[in-house]
């Protein structure tokens, strides 16, 4: 048998309820309440930890708090040890600008003191080059006056036994034309022994009258110049002056040569003033070249004393 479904009755739909609208609930904006901490120290957000494993959780933190606390102490401590340290360097560093400023001032002092002082030094060196100078013409001057009786002969043929007077007097009678000297010679000798290089050294003649001596330089002077060849004869003069002397003949023989290849006549010589210490080379009356044997003595090693080699 089927069973009989009872059909409940429809309501009428004004009898339906409408929907009851409810009111919108305003969110707030402020942030949610902290919720207080628990008794006994323990975080509400422990909450969801186990009981077990709340003292674990709490010794790690407190842990951890007391690490943080010695990390923030030692870095204090660092901070305050480093602020002195740059203290004292930069006490130190002002301390030393100040000393080097000082030096600084100290060297320029030390500066002008050596500036005015070298000033000094080199007007000192400047006179004492001019007192050594006068004093070396002083020497070269005495001494030239004192071989001023001498003559110096240059050329004659060397023989092993020879009589040195004769050699010099037959050479003025041919050469010179002079058989007649007021006064006999004092002294005849060579310079030096003959050798392979120098065959026939210099003949040194020392006269008693100034006359007879000036008659053979004058005598020689005017000689012609082919009969010159092969001899010389000029004043005994003291090393350094007969070095200036020797420097210039080449330039004269040169003057000689040029003046020969243009075919112009030219009267070269060397002259040695009386008093005086330079030699000068002279063409046609103009002095073209002088040199000093000063200079040449400054500027050997014998400085302090004028030594004289025969």
């Amino acid at each position: 048998m089927r069973k009989q479904v009872r059909k409940r009755p429809r309501k009428n739909s004004s009898e339906q309820k409408s929907p009851v609208s409810k009111p919108e609930v305003q969110r707030s904006e402020r942030p949610p309440p902290t919720p207080p901490k628990m008794a006994g120290g323990v975080d509400p957000s422990l909450d969801n930890i186990s009981p077990e494993l709340r003292p674990l959780v709490q010794l790690l933190s407190s842990q951890n708090k007391s690490l943080h606390d010695e990390v923030m102490a030692e870095f204090k401590s660092v901070r305050t040890e480093l602020s002195d340290q740059i203290q004292t360097v930069t006490f130190k560093l002002e301390k030393m600008a100040t000393e080097v400023s000082g030096l600084r001032d100290k060297t320029h002092v030390l500066e002008d003191t050596v500036n005015y002082q070298s000033k000094d030094i080199e007007e000192l060196q400047q006179a004492l080059h001019v007192e050594k100078r006068e004093r070396i013409r002083a020497t070269l001057v005495a001494e030239r006056y004192s071989m001023k009786p001498d003559i110096i002969i240059r050329g004659l043929p060397y023989r092993r036994e020879e009589h040195p007077d004769q050699v010099v007097y037959s050479f003025l009678s041919t050469a010179l034309g002079i058989n007649n000297l007021t006064s006999p010679l004092v002294a005849v000798h060579r310079l030096s022994p003959s050798t392979q290089n120098q065959p026939n050294p210099p003949m040194l003649v020392r006269l008693v009258s100034l006359l007879d001596r000036e008659l053979i330089l004058n005598s020689w002077r005017k000689l012609a110049a082919d009969k010159k060849r092969g001899f010389a004869v000029h004043e005994h003069l003291p090393k350094p002056v007969q070095q200036a002397r020797s420097r210039l003949m080449q330039d004269r023989d040169n003057e000689i040569t040029k003046a020969k290849a243009e075919y112009k006549e030219v009267r070269a010589f060397i002259r040695v003033p009386p008093r005086d210490t330079c030699a000068l080379l002279i063409v046609n009356g103009k002095t073209l070249k002088k040199v000093d044997g000063v200079d040449i003595l400054l500027h050997t090693t014998e400085h302090t004393t004028v030594k004289q080699v025969y």
